[in-house]
């Protein structure tokens, strides 16, 4: 079987595969420039199989001759890319060691053309016939040139290369860097057997081929190894990522689910607190719309109906019924609320229903509202039921901290240049001033039978908003509640 026809294509072809897909890898991930390195390298040691197996076929002295010439520009592009691959990949190496290896290689490509027929031979004189693995191979044979051992010189700069790599890759001390290192470390030693090899061909006491391309195959197979092991187990480390990523979404998922419900369960309770002025604002058209529906009764009743009569009290029937479903409305969209919706909106006519739904509780309070409503606002990016909320609980704290003497809360609207601000005080006792950034931490509360949890949802709402939300000790006497939120973008959710 001819073995050597067999074994150096495959050889060839196996080299080129390899080279192949860490090109494909270097082509998808630019930054991993090793693979590139790799593939460069390769494609030398493939360039070098097919040069070794030509030769060997070869019957002229002279394209023997010519193919050891050339043979070592691959040679030069397989030193610089495996001593660009270590620095790069793992960072060791003594840059000056690099350098002696790559301008030795230089030198002997230079010498290999300037120098008798090429580097390893002033002349050849035959070509010797040997039998190897049970086929005939033709072998150079002839005056030796003297400078082949600047190309000795260039391997041995190589192998002194690669070794401190692996010495600075094992005074790493992880387990990693020292695989790498007891892996490139044993490289050495195929490189040195290759010099050995070469040296036994040269003086005529082993009848083989130089045998070039074997010699770099243990060292490929090793930079190959490193880069597949790295490139499984990124896929590992993307694998546990993902699952740590859907892990930590489903996380998120599951508090903001809380927190709506932390929130929604804020309304249900500061809508308790309205209840019975909620109540209230039902009866008032209740009771009208009943009133209205008797006297029209009355006037259907009568033998002269005047039809007129008849129009106007149904028409306010139908005005008492739209101001019952209003205020039902409102409740409504104030207890179901669960997601943000962002749209735009004027931040006074959030004001001014906030006040609607509340009037009667502050009548019975006897809380008076001043509001300073500033009519140069531009639209802002809100959530209308959720800054209900926010207006909601901030009136009724100011309620509840209004002295006995001065039972007056201020609202107030302006543009800063930015932003919208709305100001909410009161003319109470104030807040202590270790309290007033804690008042907005959850389950904080200055309230005897407070929850300590309506401030926190609202800094939590209006940070929702892009916005901020602090309490300040007014001047004289109180507190205020600002809250700013930003122009309309353009964006909604």
């Amino acid at each position: 079987m001819n073995w050597i026809t067999i074994v150096w294509p495959m050889m060839a072809a196996s080299i080129l595969t390899l080279a192949l897909l860490h090109l494909i890898v270097w082509c998808k991930q630019r930054q991993q420039v090793a693979h590139l390195f790799f593939a460069i390298a390769a494609l030398g040691v493939a360039m070098i199989s097919g040069m070794e197996l030509v030769a060997m076929r070869s019957v002229s002295i002279n394209e023997v001759a010519l193919l050891m010439r050339w043979l070592h520009l691959p040679m030069l592009v397989i030193w610089i890319a495996i001593i660009c691959y270590v620095r790069y990949y793992f960072h060791a190496g003594r840059l000056w060691l690099a350098w002696t290896a790559c301008c030795l290689r230089v030198f002997a490509l230079i010498l290999s053309f300037t120098t008798g027929q090429n580097l390893f031979f002033s002349e050849i004189t035959y070509l010797k016939q040997v039998v190897v693995f049970g086929e005939t191979i033709n072998i150079a044979q002839g005056i030796l040139n003297p400078w082949y051992i600047v190309g000795f010189m260039s391997m041995l700069a190589l192998v002194a290369f690669v070794v401190d790599a692996s010495i600075t890759l094992w005074h790493q001390g992880s387990d990693t860097a020292r695989r790498r290192a007891v892996i490139f470390g044993c490289i050495a030693f195929f490189l040195l057997a290759s010099i050995g090899h070469a040296a036994l061909v040269n003086a005529g006491l082993l009848n083989s081929p130089y045998l070039i391309s074997i010699s770099f195959m243990p060292t490929l197979f090793a930079m190959s190894y490193e880069l597949s092991y790295d490139v499984v187990h990124s896929a590992k480390l993307a694998e546990k990522l993902q699952i740590s990523m859907t892990k930590r979404k489903q996380a998120e998922l599951d508090m903001q689910t809380q927190r709506n419900a932390l929130t929604h369960l804020s309304r249900v309770t500061l809508l308790g607190e309205l209840s019975g002025s909620l109540a209230h604002e039902l009866n008032q058209p209740l009771a009208a719309i009943l009133s209205n529906a008797q006297a029209a009764q009355r006037f259907l009743a009568q033998e002269n109906i005047n039809l007129d009569e008849v129009r106007d009290i149904l028409q306010d029937i139908v005005d008492d019924d739209k101001r019952a479903a209003d205020i039902i409305q409102r409740l409504r969209l104030i207890l179901k609320k669960a997601n943000l919706e962002l749209r735009p909106l004027n931040i006074n006519d959030v004001v001014l229903d906030v006040l609607k739904l509340v009037r009667r509780d502050l009548r019975h309070r006897s809380v008076i509202v001043n509001s300073d409503l500033s009519h140069n606002i531009p639209v802002v990016t809100g959530d209308k039921v959720l800054l209900q909320q926010v207006l909601l609980n901030l009136i009724m704290n100011a309620c509840d901290a209004a002295s006995i003497e001065q039972r007056q809360i201020y609202i107030h609207t302006q543009w800063n240049g930015t932003e919208a601000q709305v100001a909410v005080s009161d003319k109470g006792t104030g807040i202590a001033s270790d309290d007033i950034e804690r008042i907005f931490e959850p389950f904080f509360t200055t309230k005897p039978q407070g929850m300590g949890l309506g401030l926190a949802i609202c800094r939590t709402i209006i940070h929702a908003h892009k916005g901020q939300l602090w309490a300040t000790n007014n001047a004289n006497i109180g507190t205020s509640f600002y809250f700013t939120l930003p122009a309309y973008s353009g964006e909604t959710v």
